[in-house]
């Protein structure tokens, strides 16, 4: 019995290490994420940091980009003009045009020069504990010529989520993202890599057109010469 008894105790700890690795990769998520991009403007979510995530309880899925325990949006519109009005507008939905049932915040700026800069906090409106909603940031304005910008983003109140097990632009899978990965893309596209993993194509592909292009090697080389701060900025 006690011969017995060893291995199985061996087998439950190893069992319970296991699962401390897996929930370590895992968590549940509050925050902006999936945030768009348009020309003239530069979103900075506040919060505890910026993490890729794939919602719900499988590692099979899409990957988002959450920015955990963000509340507040720091919006800078650049090219603005003195003395014009400027407006932010949220709205949830996929809707096309703000409307009085979609649009659940307003704010508006006065220019004084040529970047003008809100901060977005909108305290309803969005997801109630455990969903995720779909938003639209619209910033439109008064002054001659303006083009409305329309922003998509999401929001998630305490949604679960499991970490994917790669990390975006690291095509190498050693943990950091470096010129040899951009090479690495480039042997893909070239064919020279004629086996590359799942995991490394998922890796590989930076701008998320579900491809792996030349154009993925060049975001990663503008990653690492900082010339983009996120792999968002030159996502669709």
């Amino acid at each position: 019995m006690k011969r017995l008894l060893r291995p199985l105790l061996l087998l439950a700890a190893l069992t319970a290490l296991l699962s401390v690795s897996v929930f370590a990769d895992s968590g549940v998520g509050t925050g902006f994420f999936d945030i768009g991009r348009a020309d003239g403007v530069t979103i900075t979510p506040d919060g505890s940091g910026r993490i890729d995530v794939i919602w719900g309880d499988s590692a099979e899925g899409d990957t988002s980009t959450l920015y955990q325990d963000s509340e507040k949006l720091t919006v800078k519109l650049s090219g603005t003009e003195a003395g014009k009005h400027y407006f932010i507008l949220l709205t949830t939905g996929d809707s096309v045009n703000p409307t009085e049932e979609n649009m659940f915040y307003v704010d508006q700026q006065t220019a004084t020069g040529a970047t003008t800069t809100f901060t977005v906090f909108p305290k309803q409106g969005l997801a109630e504990s455990g969903e995720m909603t779909s938003a639209n940031l619209f910033i439109t304005s008064n002054a001659d010529g303006f083009v409305t910008r329309k922003i998509t983003l999401g929001y998630a109140n305490s949604v679960p989520y499991v970490e994917p097990d790669y990390i975006l632009g690291d095509v190498d899978l050693n943990k950091t993202v470096t010129v040899d990965d951009a090479l690495e893309t480039l042997q893909i596209v070239g064919k020279l890599n004629n086996s590359p993993t799942e995991t490394q194509l998922k890796a590989a592909d930076v701008d998320k057109d579900g491809s792996v292009t030349v154009d993925d090697a060049l975001g990663i080389l503008k990653y690492v010469g900082k010339l983009i701060q996120d792999f968002s900025e030159i996502q669709a």
